[in-house]
């Protein structure tokens, strides 16, 4: 992705029990809470080529990361829709935008930037925030960043967790 790299991070994380959270597509309205059900196999489909998903976690919590999983490829669901693994890599987020919020209406970025795993966890680590509402704007697609022909592909995302 063009993208730095990150320094070495000692410090650990604990994810934050996400149990009681929701999550709302806020362009769509549809509940996307599937991005928060501890299964980073379980391919959330949007409609869209860009979204932003509002996590709501019932209350104030002090966090400091924010956890992305790229779709889970299968090559039989490539073969199945009739896409080639290029085609489908380009559903992936690439840009984003992270915010917080303890009322829901007036948010505070806390980072923003270009996603690049496409197999495992990413961590996407900032200053300390108290917040119930994280707001994950998914700017645009890889597919968008890459190839004219791909730019408005519907977006796939993962699990997303969020880090003590």
């Amino acid at each position: 992705t063009s993208r730095p790299i990150d320094a070495p991070d000692k410090k650990v994380y604990v994810p934050l029990n996400k149990e009681n959270f929701t999550v709302t597509e806020l362009e769509s309205g549809k509940d996307a809470s599937v991005l928060v059900n501890g299964n980073p196999l379980e391919n959330w489909k949007s409609e869209l080529s860009s979204a932003t998903y509002l996590i709501d976690m019932k209350e104030e919590k002090e966090f400091s990361a924010f956890g992305h999983y790229s779709p889970y490829v299968i090559r039989k669901e490539c073969k199945e829709m009739g896409v080639d693994m290029c085609e489908f890599v380009a559903l992936f987020v690439s840009k984003y935008e992270i915010a917080t919020s303890s009322d829901g209406v007036h948010f505070t970025t806390c980072a923003e930037g270009q996603l690049r795993c496409f197999s495992g966890e990413e961590i996407i680590r900032f200053a300390p925030q108290k917040a119930r509402y994280i707001r994950f704007r998914a700017i645009n697609t890889t597919g968008a960043e890459w190839r004219k022909a791909y730019a408005d592909r519907p977006l796939w995302l993962a699990e997303l967790s969020v880090f003590a």
